[in-house]
């Protein structure tokens, strides 16, 4: 990801509620893909 210039949006499945997974040194771009995800994942549960 940091060579690359790719952006990462990640969260824990198998919860009864969406578990994002991000770290303060992520970009914002990278912040809002979290959020994002787990707004939808939250919207099929």
């Amino acid at each position: 990801m940091l060579f690359g210039g790719g952006e990462l949006a990640g969260l824990i499945q198998g919860t009864s509620k969406p578990v994002v997974v991000m770290s303060r040194s992520e970009s914002e771009n990278s912040k809002y893909y979290c959020i994002a995800l787990s707004c939808l994942m939250a919207e099929e549960t």
